[in-house]
């Protein structure tokens, strides 16, 4: 093997050819964080009738079809059922969706809530701004 170099390119074997796919990327880790869109700018109102008859506001830094990013309160706890009001723009209102509590990160403040069973009319709402927006 003195005197022959190694090559680090590959050099295709005589009589072959090379064929090139490209696989489809992998699934994200968290598929409802791909549909996710960031906001800015709303403003929520959070009830939570079963803790308190107290209402917080929140700002909301993302949403999906699913649920919502918020920057919650200190005072409400992993699991928490909430009614949840807010307005995407002047077409697109929303009063007292229900949604649950489903993840907190308590150095940022921020978490995720998802939405519960709410009207099929609102739903479509919802995903008519997240089409066109």
């Amino acid at each position: 093997m003195e005197g022959r170099q190694r090559s680090t390119s590959r050099a295709k074997a005589p009589g072959t050819e090379l064929v090139r796919i490209r696989l489809p990327s992998p699934p994200a880790t968290s598929p409802r964080r791909a549909r996710r869109r960031p906001v800015s700018g709303i403003l929520v109102v959070i009830e939570a009738p079963a803790l308190s008859a107290q209402h917080w506001i929140a700002d909301a830094f993302d949403i999906s079809s699913d649920g919502m990013g918020l920057v919650l309160p200190p005072a409400l706890p992993l699991a928490t059922e909430l009614l949840l009001s807010f307005r995407l723009d002047e077409e697109h209102a929303f009063s007292r969706v229900p949604a649950e509590i489903r993840h907190r990160d308590p150095v940022a403040g921020g978490g995720g809530v998802r939405f519960g069973a709410w009207p099929d009319e609102d739903r479509h709402r919802l995903l008519e701004h997240l089409a066109t927006h």
